[in-house]
């Protein structure tokens, strides 16, 4: 009995350390970093920390959103959305193509620049899939400060990218 014993043990302890060595045989791969934005904001990087999208009655929004000290979003908000290319021109969030650029010390304290018939920029959707709920493309845009109060001060945002944002 204490034989069987003994090599019902040996087995399992075999089996166990053969799994071990081969998993460590297992080739792995990383996935892609998605459900992202980046830009450059007047020359310097903005990386989110939360990025995500809104698609409903026909009406897209794209939001990416980095946290610490300033608080720094970019909002873009397009009508019919599609894979294509939009003018952002608008300066109304409910209707229109818009783009905004807010930062401050805190998300209750934000300086926003808007897009407006002056200062314009461009959105390209290369991917939008309603089944997954993801949307994939590239943005720039020029805007003014627009909150809290109005004034001439600008802000350039380039080189933006999103990667299947989902909502």
């Amino acid at each position: 009995m204490r034989k069987i014993y003994s090599l019902g043990v040996a087995a399992c302890i075999f089996t166990t350390a053969f799994s071990f060595f081969m998993s460590g045989c297992k080739k792995t791969t990383s996935n892609p970093i998605t459900n992202n934005m980046t830009a450059s904001v007047n020359g310097s990087s903005f990386a989110t920390t939360t990025a995500s999208a809104s698609n409903s009655n026909n009406r897209l929004l794209l939001v990416g959103v980095t946290t610490g000290t300033p608080v720094k979003e970019i909002q873009i908000w397009v009508d019919n959305p599609a894979v294509g290319s939009y003018s952002l021109t608008s300066s109304n969030v409910n209707a229109g193509n818009t783009a905004i650029y807010a930062e401050g010390p805190s998300s209750a304290m934000l300086t926003d620049y808007w897009t407006d018939s002056t200062h314009t920029g461009t959105l390209t959707i290369s991917k939008l899939d309603n089944s997954a709920r993801t949307v994939s493309g590239s943005f720039s845009f020029n805007a003014v400060q627009f909150y809290p109060t109005a004034s001439t001060n600008t802000v350039s945002v380039s080189s933006g990218s999103f990667t299947d944002l989902k909502w």
